[in-house]
């Protein structure tokens, strides 16, 4: 503002250099100088009770890491002794385990053993029972062969009496043609003869059931022969 009159107007002004007096400057250092000391003064007791501190922690946390430890190696024994508890009780299970299983094993070959049993009194039972089947088989078979030949026999049997009753009927026939006068008696003692030979021959057939319709037959003709 002091050069504005003269058409000046100054804008910005560097100050390159301060000279201050001597006892200025003076009393400047020796107040720099007990700043200074007071800051350190503070800056050691801040130092000093920082450290008081520091060590107050370190050992707090010292106290503290040793209790968390005892309390670690006493909760790691707690375990240990837990885990052991619990191996103890899966080898007791594990045991029980294999005795059930073995158990199991011998109640299963038991079973085997006794269904092999049945199975093979089966077998016996059935083979017993298959082996009476044919022996009964084989028993009414041959009762049936036998029959049958009875009952060939039977009337090859018949079959003879009643060829012969004939050949008695035609020798009585030609007998009473050459006797003539004796023919009555004769007669009579011919159909006694022939009666007995019929009584015979039903007798043959009546003990075979199977030839009924031959006795039937040889009937009509012994019927036939006497008359």
């Amino acid at each position: 503002r002091q050069f504005n009159p003269q058409g000046m107007e100054i804008l910005d002004v560097i100050i390159k250099d301060i000279k201050l007096p001597d006892t200025i400057q003076s009393q400047m250092s020796q107040k720099t100088m007990v700043i200074s000391q007071n800051a350190m003064q503070r800056m050691q007791q801040k130092h000093a009770m920082l450290s008081l501190i520091q060590e107050e922690e370190i050992k707090t946390l010292n106290q503290t890491h040793e209790e968390q430890k005892k309390e670690l190696i006493e909760d790691g024994v707690y375990e240990i002794m837990m885990e052991k508890y619990r191996l103890m009780q899966l080898q007791s299970e594990g045991d029980r385990q294999l005795e059930k299983i073995a158990t199991q094993m011998k109640i299963d070959v038991e079973l085997v053993g006794v269904e092999s049993g049945l199975t093979v009194q089966r077998i016996q039972d059935e083979t017993k029972l298959e082996t009476e089947k044919l022996r009964e088989q084989s028993v009414a078979d041959s009762n049936v062969e036998v029959a049958k030949a009875k009952a060939e026999v039977d009337v090859i049997y018949a079959d003879g009496h009643l060829e012969s009753a004939k050949n008695i009927a035609k020798a009585e026939k030609v007998a009473f043609e050459a006797e003539g006068i004796s023919a009555p008696l004769n007669r009579k003692q011919n159909d006694h003869i022939t009666f007995i030979h019929k009584l015979r021959a039903q007798q043959a057939l009546a003990e075979n059931d199977k030839v009924s319709t031959i006795k039937s037959n040889l009937c009509f003709e012994i019927d036939s022969l006497d008359k």
